[in-house]
């Protein structure tokens, strides 16, 4: 139950990565939340108010190994074709994170729009800093109020890249203080 309104907040932000359709979205990660998939339920953490999710961040100690297996097995399980939409995500975001330097990488950070403003984002990624390693994060250009967040939380711009989704946007990092 608990995973199924999360899987509802998050498509509800993130339905781009699934041709916008809810549906499609939803058994998919069904299943991505059960595997050895970034989504996996031990990857998310939520800030809850009234039993209701308000925000969430999907975090994984990074270099990892993503399956492309597993996640077409999330696909499958589903009955929806991973197609080449899937195909290019893998290779232009999951399998980079393959390549990074140890450290700890921000999947997905999302707060409801009711809930904007109020420090509800801050609050719940300030409860995931963690002082010893370098915390990376990818974040759409022109989403203003989240690039002064991660500045103001002491992230700095590494570079600008087009984004799979063909909106530009930021890599950043806050590195360790040890």
């Amino acid at each position: 139950f608990f995973f199924l309104r999360w899987l509802c907040f998050y498509l509800l932000n993130q339905l781009h990565l699934f041709n916008n359709d809810l549906s499609v979205g939803k058994k998919v990660l069904t299943n991505m939340i059960v595997c050895d998939t970034i989504y996996n339920y031990k990857n998310i953490q939520v800030a809850m108010l009234s039993s209701n999710i308000i925000a969430m961040i999907v975090s994984k100690t990074v270099p990892i190994t993503i399956s492309i297996d597993d996640m077409k097995n999330s696909f499958i399980k589903a009955g929806v074709k991973a197609g080449a939409r899937f195909n290019r995500v893998f290779k232009e975001y999951f399998k980079t994170l393959e390549e990074e330097k140890p450290d700890i990488y921000f999947a997905n950070i999302t707060v409801d729009k009711k809930y904007h403003n109020m420090g509800v984002g801050r609050t719940l990624i300030n409860s995931m800093l963690n002082n010893n390693y370098d915390i990376n994060l990818d974040v759409v250009k022109n989403n203003l109020p989240a690039v002064a967040l991660y500045k103001s939380l002491g992230f700095q711009i590494n570079h600008e890249y087009p984004g799979f989704t063909g909106v530009p946007c930021y890599n950043m990092t806050r590195h360790k203080t040890i």
